[in-house]
């Protein structure tokens, strides 16, 4: 399974969702050792954009990625 998305953010939560994007391929690598990850960010002046996607994850954790992707999109706001 390929899980992927962007993810605009502010000035004032571009270093909170770094370091949660850091932390959650982290624990992407550990539990899915077979997995990879990438991160981007693209600076502007005001906003950032990330990128993040994780390839070769396993189809159970489709439901986890998804909630943890609402999570992280309620901390950008």
């Amino acid at each position: 399974m390929k899980f992927y998305f962007n993810i605009e953010v502010g000035f004032f939560y571009r270093h909170s969702i770094r370091q949660e994007l850091e932390n959650s391929k982290a624990k992407i690598l550990h539990w899915y050792p077979d997995s990879r990850v990438l991160i981007t960010e693209t600076k502007g002046l005001f906003e950032s954009e990330f990128y993040f996607e994780a390839i070769d994850l396993p189809d159970s954790a489709k439901n986890h990625m998804k909630q943890w992707l609402d999570k992280l999109k309620s901390l950008a706001c």
